[in-house]
């Protein structure tokens, strides 16, 4: 094989699957990951609920006045830096594809230029197509892999979380138990 036809098919190459990742991540791939977020943090609010109730009536009764009566802050400014973030993400992500397309552009026209002139012969268009056949099953892989195993893997322990939201709220009963008391002291 010619090194010139090998370096033109590496380099588009990794300019596909670049482009492919960008897209795929920025489509698919954030809708999964969203999702798996939030089966995840269902899936942890349950157990925690659950154990919750085993600390008997008294202390269920004491947590329910207290996150009855509790304020939710307004979160907007959060989700506004994190929107931002994103978006700021998404923009690199695209410039540095961008600079990617020129840099490999640049190779591909600077070789081929150079194989002419050397009289080295290759098809430009059985190399794109070889390297979209390779994207294509690249493509399909990652997707089934993300579809079928990503969305099932539990990257949180649910234990030691269910463990820390439990200590958390224990902290939090205690507190409010002795705010109650030292309310009801010094009336």
């Amino acid at each position: 094989m010619i090194y010139s036809e090998l370096f033109i098919k590496i380099i588009i190459n990794v300019l596909f699957i670049s482009l492919y990742l960008a897209c795929f991540f920025f489509t698919y791939g954030s809708v999964l990951s969203k999702k798996v977020v939030q089966d995840q943090t269902a899936f942890l609010v349950n157990n925690v609920s659950n154990i919750v109730k085993l600390f008997g009536p008294s202390v269920n009764n004491h947590l329910s006045k207290f996150f009855n009566n509790l304020k939710l802050p307004d979160l907007s400014k959060e989700d506004e830096k994190v929107s931002a973030l994103n978006k700021k993400t998404m923009m690199n992500a695209v410039l540095a594809n961008v600079c990617l397309i020129i840099f490999v552009g640049g190779c591909v026209g600077g070789t081929y230029y150079y194989a002419k002139k050397n009289n080295v012969e290759f098809s430009m268009i059985r190399i794109l197509v070889q390297n979209i056949i390779i994207l294509l099953f690249i493509a399909f892989t990652e997707f089934t892999f993300f579809s079928y195993y990503v969305t099932k893997y539990v990257s949180l322990n649910p234990n030691e979380t269910k463990l820390t939201v439990l200590h958390n709220l224990r902290n939090l009963l205690d507190t409010t138990m002795n705010n109650t008391k030292n309310t009801k002291n010094t009336h």
